[in-house]
């Protein structure tokens, strides 16, 4: 009875870890691998699907603010243009994520933040779906008085 009861526990433990990952995102993985081609132009580059005005209000909706004034030194307010780059598959997928800021919170947020919205991306095209790099701005303001981010994405 214990033998199978153990077995049982240690059976549901190696399940459950099986299943975790890191993003439970069904849309994103690390990296594209070196066997996939990606293209660096096409006729139609990936796209948000709702466009940038909401993707601005997602990113910034979704950053803990409290953790990236924390991080940053004691100024009233800070400034910063970062520099995103990923993978949008021909599937769909969002992938290969590289976020440049000065400030490394401000950066993993961002990171984050992006990799939740990977389900609502669209892909690149020629004359049928092809996996290209999407390169991008997002401006980002944060104002300590009023607790407040403002935060602008140009491609």
């Amino acid at each position: 009875m214990k033998k199978s009861v153990l077995g049982l526990l240690f059976l549901s433990l190696v399940l459950a870890a099986a299943g975790q990952s890191k993003h439970k995102n069904p849309c994103y993985r690390e990296t594209i691998g070196n066997s996939a081609a990606t293209l660096t132009e096409a006729s139609s580059l990936p796209k948000y699907k709702h466009g940038n005005r909401e993707l601005s209000m997602i990113l910034s909706g979704s950053m803990d603010l409290e953790k990236i004034y924390a991080s940053l030194p004691d100024y009233p307010s800070m400034e910063d243009s970062v520099k995103v780059k990923f993978v949008i598959s021909r599937n769909a997928e969002m992938s290969d994520i590289s976020v440049s800021s000065k400030w490394s919170v401000l950066t993993s947020e961002i990171k984050n933040a992006l990799i939740r919205t990977s389900c609502s991306w669209q892909p690149g095209a020629t004359e049928s779906p092809v996996s290209a790099w999407y390169h991008g701005i997002v401006y980002v303001k944060l104002e300590r008085k009023t607790n407040s981010i403002r935060l602008s994405v140009f491609d």
